[in-house]
Parts: structure tokens; C-alpha cells; sequence
């Protein structure tokens, strides 16, 4: 339904409304009055006589004089009424000349009732005609009446599509957001219109911004018909959008600021403004561009769009944080203080990727500022909220933002919030992006570093959880991660206050390459120090790409660091044969050990040819076996270790070397084995998977057999 009523009797739009049928007091003249008036055609007083045009002008003067008399007395009836009936009796007369004298009335009005005035004339002219036109001209060519009306005509600028809005006379029907907007092109384009315009230039150039911004997609069929008028009267443009963009470069380039409009045009920037997803690209080149022209206007923009985003417009939003960030650098932030942090806390908790980019933007600006440092220290818990993001860019500006906040900082930290952080940041280290796994990495030494005195027991046993993931960055391929994963181990050391750490330390591993075996070694020694086993399993993808690709290397490497399968060896092997492409890659190579009796002579790929100890094979196998997935990875390799096992269990233990000897004896006092060696293999074999059929007469009678000549 279209909302343009306020006139009674008025159909269509401005140019072709019907007048008034009422009658008013006698005071009115009737339409055949001022029948020459509106006759009064340029073409056809050239073609008339020199008399009759005199007659034709005589006729015309008293037309006007006619509705001068008119206007005085109709005055009294209120200020929408004498608009309405000014713009229809104006309508009628084709000399422009005389139109001029409607000046005073309409800048008197506008003075007493500026509201009143700007609503009346875009009801009955909301696409802005020749009438409407003449009526701004007379307005604005007074600066006392400009500061009046122009503030009004924002104001339905800004309230898209439809501003609410009521008159004196009780007329409470909306008005169109782009009526203004055609009101606002028209005055740009008179003469003394930019002139004007500069006092309310950030808030017009804000207005005409976020309209260019609004969606059409479900603008009410009123509006959709008016501006179907609008377009096929006045040639514009389809898109309403792409009219608010022609508004805006009209306003810069009256206002003199042509290198604005140049420079985002040689961007081809302007068509970007109008794509949803890409403006806010647009209005921060927008924002470049006015810096470079004017800092003192830019900053005025700022403080608006400072105050509309403390509205939390959700349509405003994006396209206002975009501008601020680029013109924050030259803004004065002392003079909103804490205000801005507090927006940008609310803006940063928005689930719009867009918005957390450009606040995260706004934030590495601040942080670049040490009067701000400390202050931002409220903003941690909301930054690491952010961390759980899944998007890359999201992720790595946080921690930027955390990263530059932790080094300008020269306040402790308190327990709480520093055990947060390094929980926050502890799964950080395996990303897939190297910067993110740098900063997390580099924020975590900050930490320990920072946190306060009587904070830092809280914090050891998560500290220690993170050494094995600090310590394979050690060999990372990233030469930036494996320097900041060597510095923050040094400072675990010293924040740890343990000694034993320093000397491995100190023989830090490096070489071209990933060494398996010193890998392997290494990896068991953090391990070892780590008493909180849920931590382990975070090796897992490690050892089993290890194993993979040198099975041999890390079984054998395994079996020398941990003859005797002490926990943090039940660890790796579990993590090992959890794959099952893991597990049948190192099952073969512990059978090759365990079936050369005592020892198996090998040698590994950093040329270490040390024998491995059969039994310390035959331990990994109980392990191994007693595992979850154990039993189930061994059923393919089932006859070949049943024979091993058997094999064993009937070797001789009289000519054992003393090592083995000495193994055994340790491996003994310490899980509480049994003294022969062979009944440890013995008691290997009555695994799961071993046949249903063996009762307990079987294998007393192969016990048995162990201390007699009939074991064959």
C-alpha cells in the first residue's frame, strides 16, 4: 500500500497530484481563476500576437496576486497545511521568476516548525520535482533555516526504508528513507547546497554509506512502487543502492574532495561498496583515501561512528567498524578512554567473521600504544574465548593481539587468568599453521615469565604436559618454531627450578633431517618426567609416522632405552599398536629379537650397534599383549611368535652372558618376575589367542617339562 496520503484526493506521485476538492472559506480562488496561469505556455505565447501575450501576462500577474492574497489568511491553519497548499498551488504556475517570493513564508516556518516543514514536503513530493526543488532552494539559501531542516532530513535518511514519524495535524503516515535521499541529491546540486552541506557532512556521508549498505530484498512493495516512479520519471538507477552511491560521490566531488571519488574509482572500488561481501574491503579504502585528504574530517566521522556503533545496529556494524580501523591510528584515544574497549568487548563476542577481523584489526592498533597495555589486560578473557575459533585468520590475529598485549605489559599476572592462558594456548602447538603454532609457542614463555610468584605451583603440572609437544617442535622444519620452542624450553627449565632438565637441554637435538633413534630416545626421557599420563597419548601421531617410515629404528630403540618395558615404554607401545598399520609394521621387527636367543645383534640408523637383550623383547610382548588392542593386532603374527616363545622357554640359561644375567636380575626385583627366565616366556603363552583346547593339564604338563629331558 503506498503510505502518500497526507493530501486528501492526491493519487500518483508529486507532479500529478489532483488539488484539493474541498472548499475553504471563501478565501480559496477556484481553479478557473488561475486558469490563465496554467496556461501560460512558453511555446504558445511566441506564437501570439503582441497584444495578447501583454493580455496572457496581465492575467498571469493577477493569478499570482490572486494566491498571495490566498496564502496570507491560509497560513493560520497550520504549517503542514500551508506546505501542502503552497506546493499545490506552485504546481500550477510555470513562471519560475514569481516563485521567488515564496521565500520568507517558507524559511519563517522553518525556523518555527523546521519538523513539520521536511516531513509535509517529502509526503507531497517524495521524488523530489521541479515544485519540491524550487521549495528546498528557498530553504536552504538561508543558513539559520539550513540548520533547521537539514538535521530533519537526516534523520529520515538514516531510518530505513520507512521513517515514523507524525506532524502537528495528526498525520502520523511514514516517509520514504530514499524521499530524503532524492531531497539531499537536489540540494547538493543547488547552487549554495554543498555550502551548506559541510557542517553535516560526517553525519550525511555516514547516512548515505550505511544506505548504500541496506538490503532491497524485502523493502515493502510501497517503497518498491514509489522508487519504480521515481526511476522511470527521473531516469535512475534501478538499484536504489547504486542511487545512494551516486548521492555520496556527488557529495565529495561538491565538497571538492574529487581525489577521494578518483582514488577508489582507480580501485574500482565503487561497484565493490555495493556487494554485501565485499564493502567493507571498499570502505576501508575509502577511509585511506579521505585520511590522506582530511585528518580533522575523518575524526569527526569517527566520533559518529563511534556513537551509532554503542547503538549495536546490527546493519551498521561491519561497514562502521571497517572505516574505524583505518582511521584509529590518528585518533586522540584518551579522550574516550576505557568506552572503546568496552565496544570493541562487545563487537569481539559477535559470531560474523568479518567483524572479528576488523575488531582484532583495532585492537593491534591499541596494543601499539603503551598508555593502553595494561588497560587491555580486560579483554584476555574474551580473546581467549575467541582462540576456540576454528577460522585460521581468526585464530592467528588473536593471538597477535595477545602476543603484542603480553609484551608491552609490565604487570604480573594472575594465577587464574594465567592458568586459562596456558590451557588456552597448550593445544595450539600441534596447528597446522606454522604462525599460530610460533605465536602460541612464544605467548606461553610470556606466561611463565609474567605470571605472579605465588601463581606458579598452580601452574608446573600443566607446564610439564606441555613439554613433549614443545620438545618435538625442537626438529619442526619452521626455523622460527623450532627456535621459540628451544627459548621457551629453557624457560620451563628455570621456571620449573629442576635440574635435571638443563642437561638435556644443553645437548638439544638438531640435524638435517628427522634422527629416529635420537628421536626416540628423547622422546622417552620428556616422558619420564611427565607424571600425568593423560598427557601421553599426544604422541601418538608422532611415533606412529616414526614407525611408519623406520619401524626398525624405533622397536629396537624402544627395547635399548627400556629393556625392562617400565611405563613410559607401555606408553609408546600402546601408541604404536593402536594403528593397525602401525602395529603390523613393528610386530615382525620384536620377533626378530625375540626369536635370537640371548642377544640380537643389530644396528640402528645413527649407527649404534649395541645388542638388544632377547628378554627385553619377550617383556614387550606381555605388555603389548595385555594392551586393549593387543590381543587383536597379534592374531596374524600368532604361529611365528608361539614358536619364538616356545623356542625360549627351552634355551638355555646356563651360559647366559653376565649382562643378560644382570637384566634379568633387575627386571626381576622390579615387576616382580620369576627368577628363571624360560618361566617368564612360559608365562607369555597362555595368551587370549592362544587354542581353547590347552586345559590346565596341558600347560601344568609343559611346566613340568621344563625341569626335565622329556620337553620335546
Amino acid at each position: 500500500m503506498i503510505r502518500l496520503t497526507s493530501v486528501k484526493g492526491r493519487e500518483g506521485e508529486e507532479g500529478e497530484e489532483e488539488e484539493d476538492d474541498g472548499k475553504s472559506p471563501g478565501a480559496v480562488p477556484s481553479p478557473e481563476e488561475v486558469e490563465g496561469v496554467q496556461l501560460l505556455q512558453a511555446d504558445t505565447v511566441e506564437k501570439l500576437p503582441e497584444e495578447k501575450q501583454r493580455m496572457h501576462c496581465h492575467r498571469n500577474e493577477q493569478a499570482l496576486a490572486d494566491f498571495f492574497a490566498w496564502a496570507e489568511p491560509i497560513v493560520a491553519a497550520g504549517v503542514p497545511t500551508t506546505v501542502r497548499g503552497i506546493y499545490q498551488r506552485l504546481s500550477s504556475i510555470k513562471d519560475v521568476s514569481a516563485e521567488h517570493r515564496l521565500d520568507k513564508t517558507l524559511q519563517e516556518m522553518t525556523l518555527a516548525q523546521p519538523h513539520d516543514v521536511v516531513v509535509t514536503i517529502l509526503r507531497c513530493a517524495p521524488s523530489c520535482d521541479r515544485v519540491a526543488v524550487t521549495m528546498w532552494m528557498a530553504i536552504v539559501s538561508s543558513n539559520r533555516t539550513a540548520e533547521k531542516v537539514l538535521p530533519e532530513l537526516l534523520c529520515v535518511l538514516e531510518d530505513w526504508p520507512l521513517h515514523s514519524t507524525s506532524t502537528s495535524d495528526k498525520d502520523n503516515s511514514d516517509v520514504f528513507s530514499l524521499a530524503a535521499t532524492r531531497a539531499v541529491w537536489e540540494i547538493i546540486h543547488l547552487p549554495q547546497g554543498p555550502e551548506r552541506m559541510i557542517l553535516y557532512f560526517p553525519r550525511l556521508f555516514v547516512a548515505l554509506l550505511f544506505q548504500i549498505f541496506s538490503s532491497t530484498e524485502q523493502m515493502p512493495e510501497e517503497v518498491t512502487a514509489f522508487w519504480r516512479r521515481c526511476q522511470h520519471k527521473h531516469c535512475l538507477p534501478t538499484n536504489p543502492n547504486r542511487f545512494a552511491l551516486l548521492t555520496m560521490k556527488a557529495l565529495l566531488c561538491h565538497l571538492e574532495y574529487e581525489d577521494v571519488v578518483s582514488e577508489v574509482e582507480r580501485e574500482c572500488g565503487w561497484d565493490t561498496l555495493l556487494n554485501t561481501d565485499t564493502h567493507h574491503y571498499t570502505v576501508r579504502l575509502l577511509a585511506r583515501a579521505m585520511l590522506r585528504v582530511s585528518e580533522p574530517l575523518c575524526y569527526r566521522i569517527a566520533r559518529y561512528l563511534f556513537r551509532l556503533l554503542r547503538r549495536e545496529e546490527a546493519h551498521w556494524e561491519v561497514a562502521a567498524m571497517a572505516f574505524l580501523v583505518e582511521i584509529l591510528p590518528c585518533l586522540n584515544i584518551k579522550q574516550w578512554g576505557e568506552r572503546i574497549l568496552q565496544l570493541f568487548q562487545i563487537y569481539l563476542w559477535r559470531e560474523h567473521r568479518v567483524m572479528r577481523l576488523l575488531v582484532l584489526r583495532c585492537l593491534m592498533v591499541l596494543c601499539k600504544r603503551p598508555s593502553l597495555a595494561n588497560t587491555m589486560s580486560a579483554l584476555t578473557e574474551s580473546l581467549m574465548e575467541v582462540l576456540k575459533d576454528e577460522d585460521r585468520e581468526v585464530r592467528g590475529m588473536t593471538l597477535s593481539v595477545l602476543s603484542e598485549m603480553l609484551l608491552n605489559r609490565d604487570v604480573p599476572i594472575a594465577c587464574s587468568l594465567a592458568v586459562q592462558l596456558i590451557e588456552a594456548l597448550r593445544p595450539l602447538f600441534d596447528n597446522d599453521t606454522s604462525h599460530v603454532q610460533l605465536l602460541s609457542i612464544r605467548i606461553f614463555e610470556a606466561v611463565m615469565e609474567l605470571v605472579e610468584e605465588e601463581g606458579k605451583e598452580p601452574l608446573e603440572r600443566i607446564v610439564r604436559q606441555s613439554l613433549f609437544p614443545l620438545f618435538r617442535h625442537l626438529h619442526d622444519k619452521n626455523q622460527f618454531v623450532a627456535e621459540a620452542s628451544w627459548e621457551t624450553l629453557l624457560q620451563v627449565n628455570t621456571f620449573l627450578q629442576e635440574r635435571k632438565f638443563e642437561q638435556l637441554l644443553e645437548t638439544k637435538w638438531r640435524g638435517e633431517g628427522c634422527r629416529v633413534p635420537a628421536t626416540v630416545r628423547d622422546i622417552y626421557q620428556w616422558l619420564s618426567s611427565i607424571k600425568d599420563v593423560s598427557a601421553e597419548h599426544r604422541l601418538d601421531k608422532t611415533l606412529q609416522e616414526m614407525t611408519l617410515a623406520q619401524p626398525h629404528d624405533v622397536a629396537v630403540t624402544i627395547l635399548r632405552c627400556a629393556p625392562s618395558c617400565d611405563r613410559v615404554a607401555v606408553t609408546m607401545w600402546m601408541a604404536i599398536v593402536s594403528s593397525n598399520r602401525t602395529a603390523e609394521k613393528v610386530l615382525p621387527e620384536l620377533l626378530c629379537v625375540l626369536e635370537d636367543w640371548p642377544l640380537h645383534s643389530t644396528s640402528t640408523s645413527d649407527k649404534d650397534n649395541s645388542d638388544v637383550f632377547s628378554l627385553a623383547a619377550t617383556r614387550a610382548v606381555w605388555e603389548i599383549i595385555h594392551l586393549p588392542q593387543g590381543p587383536e593386532r597379534m592374531i596374524l603374527y600368532f604361529p611365528r611368535l608361539f614358536v619364538a616363545l616356545l623356542f625360549q622357554i627351552f634355551s638355555s640359561t646356563e651360559q647366559m652372558p653376565e649382562e643378560v644375567t644382570a637384566f634379568w636380575r633387575r627386571c626381576q626385583h622390579k615387576h616382580c618376575l620369576p627368577t628363571n627366565p624360560n618361566r617368564c616366556s612360559f608365562l607369555v603363552l597362555p595368551s587370549p589367542y592362544c587354542p581353547c583346547s590347552w586345559g590346565q593339564d596341558s600347560w601344568h604338563d609343559l611346566g613340568c617339562a621344563l625341569h626335565t629331558d622329556l620337553h620335546c
